[in-house]
């Protein structure tokens, strides 16, 4: 299961992150990732590893958010774009052609959620983006 050592990279990354810019990782809430739908990474067993590469660091509060990157191909002889099919795999269903990936390899951090420890004080939680 390579989604253990995705998931203490994604913590190391975001703790070595939060350290440039002398943020106490304490204050994360929401971890986001965006993980493509070729990258064989399975989503539930990425939030359970992550879960446990947490626990005895400052961001044991907090979550991951995953958003799936749909695999998009564009030909390279007819320059059509299509959605990645099992029934064609890295062919055009138009002309035939080879397909090169456009997007759907990726993983990713896009952001980190902190908590405003003033707001969380007053009975409320605001939220912004360090990443």
């Amino acid at each position: 299961m390579h989604e253990a050592s995705l998931a203490r990279a994604v913590v190391t990354s975001v703790t070595e992150e939060l350290a440039t810019r002398d943020i106490d990782g304490a204050r994360v809430s929401i971890v986001h990732l965006a993980v493509g739908e070729l990258s064989q990474v399975d989503a539930t067993s990425l939030r359970f590893a992550y879960e446990f590469a947490v626990e005895e660091t400052q961001l044991r509060r907090s979550r991951l958010e995953i958003v799936r990157i749909p695999a998009r191909l564009r030909c390279t002889s007819c320059g059509r774009a299509s959605r990645f099919s099992p029934e064609y795999y890295f062919e055009c269903s138009e002309c035939g052609g080879g397909c090169q990936v456009e997007a759907g390899r990726e993983f990713e951090i896009t952001g980190i959620d902190l908590v405003d420890p003033d707001q969380v004080e007053r009975g409320g939680v605001c939220y912004d983006r360090a990443y």
